[in-house]
């Protein structure tokens, strides 16, 4: 399918597929991946999450655990809740963005969501 865009150009959009299924079968590649992640992030761990608003690390100082969902007793991250006033802030920001972003061709939009679509299929 091709999208006509507003430099006369085409855009060509990608077929859809599915992720392939993994079984994390003992002794498999993936089971083994999976194991090395776990490792590091408990080498890790805990985690400290800031909120991010506007490309900005904000840490509110308003606290919450996350912890490993196999281990309820292993705390992966601290992560910081946002309160109403950051919340605003996120919400003015998304508004002052949202005529850049209204703006940008289609195929400059498609691009940033396939990417991101790229990177959440993978470790990232």
């Amino acid at each position: 399918m091709s999208v006509p865009t507003a430099n006369l150009a085409s855009f060509k959009i990608p077929s859809v597929t599915n992720e392939p299924m993994k079984s994390y079968a003992p002794g498999s590649a993936e089971r083994a991946a999976l194991q090395a992640a776990l490792k590091e992030l408990r080498a890790q761990a805990p985690l400290d999450i800031p909120c991010i608003v506007n490309g900005q690390e904000i840490r509110t100082g308003i606290m919450e655990k996350q912890v490993f969902p196999h281990e309820h007793k292993t705390v992966l991250c601290n992560y910081h809740n946002a309160d109403e006033a950051l919340v605003a802030k996120a919400i003015d920001g998304a508004l002052a963005a949202k005529e850049d972003w209204e703006n940008t061709p289609f195929n400059d939009r498609a691009a940033i969501f396939l990417k991101a679509a790229d990177l959440a299929s993978t470790k990232y």
